[in-house]
């Protein structure tokens, strides 16, 4: 125990007493235990939610990894709508299906601008084989011509 004021009680000097104090100040800011009440199960869901958010920005391949983190803040959130803060259990919640909603527009989005791509690349592929073909058949033309 770093510092219990009952501790003058238990015969600790009063020396002892005000090293422990100014200790037990100076690691106070520092302690990086949850407070009580709170979840960690809510407050994962609420960074996971925000990191789905951030992958849907991202154009390529960030897509697969936002809908799963966002999954898995979703399940979290779920999970700690059962402890004492449901404010931040809510906020996971919401965060995650903005999340996956985000990352599904855009893969859907992304998916479309592919096959628009691909089939734009066949009608310019048949086109310069037409158009290969047309100059073969100038060709034969001019060489019989000469």
């Amino acid at each position: 125990m770093l510092y219990n004021p009952k501790l003058r009680s238990q015969g600790v000097s009063s020396e002892e007493l005000k090293l422990r104090r100014k200790l037990y100040k100076t690691l106070q800011p520092l302690s990086i235990m949850p407070k009580e009440g709170s979840s960690n199960a809510a407050i994962a869901s609420v960074i996971l939610g925000v990191i789905s958010i951030v992958f849907s920005l991202s154009v390529l391949f960030g897509q697969g990894a936002g809908i799963a983190l966002g999954i898995i803040g979703f399940i979290f959130a779920l999970v700690a709508r059962n402890d004492a803060n449901k404010k931040w259990a809510n906020w996971g919640l919401a965060l995650s299906i903005i999340g996956i909603a985000l990352n599904l527009i855009i893969l859907i989005y992304l998916y479309q601008a592919i096959i628009e791509v691909v089939n734009q690349l066949e009608v310019a592929a048949a086109q310069f084989e037409a158009a290969q073909g047309s100059i073969d058949q100038l060709n034969e033309i001019a060489g019989a011509a000469a």
